[in-house]
């Protein structure tokens, strides 16, 4: 498996989380509603 090929794939397609909170939280809103928008967290 070529992971160093996966991780520039991802990097290509993908948004990280924290560009998207920072955008966010540049608009005035704050990270809870940006969470509730995109599913809630569905770690536990």
């Amino acid at each position: 498996m070529d992971l160093a090929g996966s991780v520039a794939e991802l990097e290509r397609t993908h948004v990280p989380l924290r560009v998207v909170n920072a955008a966010v939280e540049k608009l005035g809103y704050t990270t809870n509603p940006m969470v509730k928008a995109i599913g809630r967290d569905r770690a536990f």
